[in-house]
């Protein structure tokens, strides 16, 4: 058993551990009774943003219902005075750096019913779940939150987390602006040097290949999927169909963005080079994730008509 699995299995049982006098506690997902009732959760707190829940709840009880038989993975119900009252959903992220691999505890999800927000239950389930996530071995703590809810924002901020990064989105045709979609880019090890951008002519890659069905007519496998994207684009990212809608979406790789000493116009450069690739492939909507909130790369990216989806954030546990 690899050191992060341990540790997600160390969270989880210290997650679901009774605590004497503690106001809520924690039970393990285990059954698709609760898994549905996650899903329910999660679609009345898209309806109280002013979202329509029906093209994600598919979507949603895909991933809750993997999340709760994954190793990396852990999903507890959040229970009071014998009622529910949210669900927490977190996953192993691990970074690899020079000095070894570091354990992050990323928060997916934390729902609470529309009774039980605004009563405290937020900051205590966040604090808790810092406490155990250190004991368990995790050295920090990341999530996102949407951009159009500055609450959430300053919500984290409250709680001493640091806005780390952003994803950016683009609409590449004209059938209107991109929904947030889930983040894109783990969080990077600090230290990793910087990749290096030889400028290249424009082309088109041919995203549309990486959906063809392999050899024999299986249709490929979402690992098939990605490695054929990556041969196919190279430097100009990754690309896969949104699940909700099946429009067809490219993620430029990040390092174009986060170069040492990148000009102005060196930065719109390659974003056309990009964009003029992903719509000759027949991409719709192109994401970005930029490390640096204050970045040079961020204010061009977001002048060249880039909007913030979401924001990153990142708390270290001492």
């Amino acid at each position: 058993m690899s050191p992060g699995v341990s540790a997600v299995g160390a969270l989880r049982e210290r997650l679901v551990t009774r605590r004497p006098g503690a106001r809520w506690r924690a039970d393990p997902v285990l059954e698709g009774s609760q898994v549905a009732r996650c899903v329910a959760l999660q679609a009345e707190s898209l309806l109280d943003r002013g979202d329509d829940p029906s093209p994600h709840m598919e979507l949603v009880s895909r991933r809750l219902t993997a999340a709760a038989e994954a190793a990396t993975d852990v999903l507890v119900t959040l229970e009071a005075s014998g009622a529910c009252e949210g669900f927490l959903w977190s996953s192993l992220r691990t970074l690899h750096g020079p000095s070894g691999d570091t354990l992050v505890c990323h928060l997916n999800s934390i729902v609470l019913t529309r009774d039980s927000r605004g009563q405290g239950l937020g900051s205590i389930v966040m604090a808790h779940l810092e406490h155990v996530a250190r004991d368990a071995g995790f050295a920090a703590v990341s999530l996102n939150s949407r951009a159009d809810n500055p609450r959430v924002a300053g919500f984290y901020e409250r709680l001493g987390y640091e806005r780390v990064g952003l994803d950016l989105e683009k609409a590449l045709t004209s059938s209107g602006p991109p929904r947030p979609e889930p983040s894109f880019q783990r969080l990077p090890w600090p230290q990793q040097p910087h990749a290096s951008f030889e400028r290249s002519p424009a082309y088109a890659a041919p995203l549309r290949d990486a959906f063809e069905p392999s050899p024999g007519g299986r249709p490929p496998s979402p690992t098939e999927r990605f490695e054929r994207q990556g041969e196919l684009l190279g430097l100009v990212g990754s690309a896969s169909r949104r699940a909700t809608d099946g429009a067809l979406i490219v993620v430029f790789d990040p390092f174009f963005v986060t170069l040492a000493g990148s000009s102005d116009t060196s930065i719109r450069d390659i974003v056309a080079d990009r964009e003029h690739a992903a719509r000759e492939s027949g991409a719709e909507r192109a994401y970005v994730t930029v490390w640096d909130p204050r970045s040079l790369a961020a204010s061009v990216l977001q002048a060249l008509g880039y909007r913030v989806g979401r924001h990153k954030w990142w708390k270290r546990l001492a």
